[in-house]
Order: C-alpha cells, then structure tokens, then sequence
C-alpha cells in the first residue's frame, strides 16, 4: 500500500447471480486456465442482523456486494492469494493484522460488501454480520468488535468470521463531512446512493464497508466443453437464480443469461454486439 499508513485494530433479501467471466487466446480458442474463470456472486449471503434501540418507524437495510472464485479447467475451485495484490482501498480503512496474512491462501475473496440504510427520521442501530469459514479483512468505519482480532497461519482453523457496531447513528436529514483522500479509489463510487448518512463515534460514512476472505466453495462449476460451448452446474441444493455469461474484448461486449439454474445447462459462446446498459436492463 504505497503512501498508506498501517491503521492497527486491536480488541437475506434476493437470491444471488453468479457472473461468469473467461478468456480467449489469438486465435479465438476459448482457453481456461487457473486464473481465467471466476464465479462471481452479486449479493453476498452472510449472517447479517441489525437491532434498532428505537423500533416502531420503518427501516431498510440494504447489503450489496460480490464473491470472487478462481477454477480450474475442470470448473473445479482452486485455492489463491486473494490479499496478494495492491490494495485499492483509501488509508482511512481499517485493516486485519496478522503475520503473512497477505500470502495466506483462500478459495473466496469477498469484495466490497457495503450495507445501506434507509430511515425516515434519525436512530440508532446496533448492527453484526457474521462470516462462516471466513475473516473479515478490511471495514470502515472503526467496529466495536472484529474476531478473530488476528490473522495467523493457518488463518482458516476454525475460522468464523464476525464484525459488530454497536451504535451505527442514522442521519437521513443531515449532509456530513465524509473522509476523502487525493488518491483515486474505487470505494467512493459507493457512496452515490440517496442512503442515510451514518455516523459511529467522530467517524462518519454512507455505508458500513467490510471485505474478506473464505475457505468454502461458492456452489457452481463452470468448464469450457470439448464443443467450445460453457457448461454450467449447480452443485448447491437450492436453485440458483441467474446466471450471467459475459464477455467483453476490446470494448465489445456480449452476454447470455440463464435463470433458475437447478442442474446444469450448456450455453452458447455470446455474440458481441450487446452494451452494458442493456445488461443492466435485462
């Protein structure tokens, strides 16, 4: 994290989509490879629970954010370094300590799961997710609790994750000084929302902010056939909702959507001729 200074830490809604990325070499083989598919979840399904100290006005409590998996050429999962790479993230984000957490191997990376609130007057919550065969890594602002407080090899033995706030102020008629650094980041395009502005303690956001990692399969396979065309399996018990198939090259992107995935279904390589707008739409 270059210019960052290490800030040390010491103490169910819809059903997801996956997004299904891959890769072609020159001659337009559909090549995959270790790094080349990854099954991305668009809602992340963790224990999250939050407790109002003032009940009886209407609350919405949205949780938005995504899984990342890397397969194999068979669509099986293959254990990386999801920390490996240069952080993203402004310095003001609070970071899991632990010696080699940075090269401590991992099946899931969860990315970016922000919770937002929506209130029609000011109130207090107390707000906990919890992350099953997982840590939390990285959040904003300072919680109340994080376990485990430390990361050590082997950081999965017995490894469920958890974080707390427990008095998450909602301000829906205030505009608050949110904290900004001159670096760009892509954390900040979060906060475009008409959400409640929080506050916990001096700290003050749109959003609670949390990533992690884990040490479970998200439960979908995806292989590219002998017939060049990509099979998709769900190896959960529950149906999945939808499954996206995109492709983008060079600014050309293309896509194909399956829904209700139950077994397994076999799609056609994408044309790429369709736009992000109308991705979006469908």
């Amino acid at each position: 994290m270059s210019g960052c200074r290490q800030i040390p830490f010491y103490p169910r809604g819809h059903d997801p989509p996956f997004v299904i990325y891959f890769k072609k070499n020159e001659g337009g083989t559909v090549m995959l490879s270790r790094t080349s598919v990854c099954l991305t979840f668009l809602c992340v399904p963790l224990l999250f629970a939050a407790r109002v100290d003032q009940p009886g006005d209407a609350l919405v409590a949205h949780e938005w954010g995504t899984f990342t998996s890397v397969a194999n050429e068979n669509g099986d999962p293959v254990s990386w370094l999801p920390l490996s790479g240069p952080s993203d993230l402004p310095c003001f984000v609070y970071r899991l300590g632990g010696r080699n957490i940075k090269w401590s191997l991992g099946i899931v990376r969860m990315e970016t799961p922000v919770v937002y609130f929506y209130a029609p007057r000011p109130m207090t919550l107390s707000v906990r997710v919890g992350f099953p065969q997982g840590l939390i890594t990285e959040w904003y602002p300072r919680a109340t609790k994080v376990l485990p407080e430390l990361a050590n090899l082997p950081v999965f033995a017995n490894s469920n994750g958890q974080i707390e706030w427990n008095s998450v102020e909602l301000k829906p008629a205030e505009r608050l000084e949110l904290p900004v650094e001159k670096a760009a980041s892509h954390y900040y395009a979060a906060r475009q929302t008409d959400s409640a502005p929080i506050r916990v303690g001096p700290q003050q956001e749109k959003l609670l902010f949390y990533r992690g990692m884990g040490n479970f399969s998200v439960p979908l396979r995806a292989r590219i056939a002998d017939d060049a065309k990509l099979e998709i399996r769900n190896t959960g018990g529950d149906p999945i909702a939808a499954a996206i198939l995109f492709e983008n090259r060079g600014g050309k992107a293309g896509y194909r959507v399956t829904r209700a995935l139950k077994d397994a279904v076999t799609l056609e390589m994408p044309e790429l001729t369709a736009d992000v707008d109308r991705l979006r739409q469908e």
